[in-house]
């Protein structure tokens, strides 16, 4: 049996890293705007958080793709800046 050792918490063989533009503020509320998804450029258009576990935050949201809104799972993980999506 092989094991993988890493040292991020977020490396997990279902979720990709992606990139996500969002908004932090003075009070350590971070809250996403933008993220890029296979290629495309998606609003988001609500979100809502479950709470802090530890290093990771989850955002259950909604994003705009054209006319529609499609449900959207990110986590962010604090201490090493990255937001992740199950690989679907």
């Amino acid at each position: 049996m092989s094991a993988m050792i890493s040292s991020n918490s977020y490396d997990v063989n279902s979720d990709i890293t992606i990139p996500v533009i969002a908004s932090f503020d003075s009070s350590g509320h971070i809250a996403p705007i933008y993220v890029r998804l296979h290629g495309l450029s998606l609003k988001i258009h609500s979100y809502w958080t479950r709470s802090n576990f530890g290093n990771c935050i989850e955002y259950n949201c909604k994003v705009e793709d054209g006319n529609l809104i499609k449900p959207l799972l990110l986590n962010y993980y604090i201490r090493e800046r990255v937001w992740t999506t199950p690989d679907k």
